[in-house]
């Protein structure tokens, strides 16, 4: 059952509770719901508006300053104000020339980052199964209410903070609270935390430098399995101009076999 504490309407009391602790009646009391989940209208009043993805100068103007955000920068700036004091106009002026390009080429670079991880993310959006007008729907974690009550499936990533109000250990029939135990220890202790943003800067790199050679990349994924590719075998004959895939023969590069079956026109080597 997903709770977001700041975002609660005035009308519930905000006070810091022992959520885990409290019996399942007095949650959905406190959150002001029920087991069959929010109605609609509800759920869109406490959800409050979105905001929405920041616009493209925003973004640039904070790539470009953060950018700035770096300890040589009130060196520089220090050093351009005592050239300027001291009459050397020029020097101060080539110190803010550089100072300003290099802030705007590395804002660039990251400003291009951040919107293809910001599409990437679009594209990857969660959903989830969540109860609400007496029924099961599949909504965008974003959508998400205090209040709501969420289904989750194996496999599925826990969207938001929740209170267990009922689940079943379906493989070993193990208690909830030692699953939950192992899978957070086994998770924290296998994933860096900064592998997931490296290996997407990474694909990303490799898409676009295969896009500068007319190669389009509809899943950055896919590179790192291309990667592995050492042979491609393709056929462009009969599956593309006769709708059907035949075997002609095969061989290991010493010996052929011919498939016993009759067949027009001369004998086609394959390799497998």
């Amino acid at each position: 059952m997903a709770r977001a504490l700041a975002d609660l309407p005035t009308t519930l009391e905000r006070r810091t509770r022992p959520w885990h602790a409290m019996a399942v009646d007095d949650v959905l009391e406190q959150l002001g719901t029920s087991l069959d989940g929010l109605p609609e209208e509800l759920a869109a009043e406490r959800r409050g508006p979105s905001d929405g993805p920041p616009s493209a100068a925003r973004l640039l103007a904070r790539s470009v300053g953060e950018e700035l955000i770096n300890p040589l920068t009130p060196v520089l700036a220090a050093g351009a104000g005592l050239s300027l004091a001291t009459g050397a106009v020029t020097d101060a002026a080539l110190v803010a020339t550089v100072v300003g390009l290099n802030a705007a080429i590395g804002g660039a670079q990251r400003f291009r980052t951040e919107r293809a991880i910001a599409a990437l993310e679009q594209r990857g959006q969660q959903h989830v199964s969540v109860r609400r007008d007496g029924g099961v729907h599949r909504v965008a974690a974003g959508a998400l209410a205090p209040g709501d009550v969420i289904e989750l499936s194996p496999g599925e990533a826990v969207p938001a903070d929740c209170r267990i109000i009922a689940a079943t250990g379906f493989l070993r029939r193990l208690p909830p609270r030692e699953i939950l135990d192992a899978s957070v220890g086994l998770a924290v202790a296998a994933v860096p935390e900064g592998l997931p943003l490296l290996a997407t800067v990474a694909q990303l790199a490799a898409a676009r430098r295969l896009s500068r050679r007319s190669v389009l990349v509809r899943n950055p994924r896919a590179v790192e399995a291309l990667g592995r590719v050492d042979v491609v075998c393709a056929d462009k004959t009969g599956t593309l101009t006769e709708g059907r895939i035949r075997l002609a023969a095969v061989s290991d590069g010493v010996r052929e076999v011919v498939p016993d079956r009759p067949r027009s026109g001369p004998p086609t080597t394959g390799c497998c």
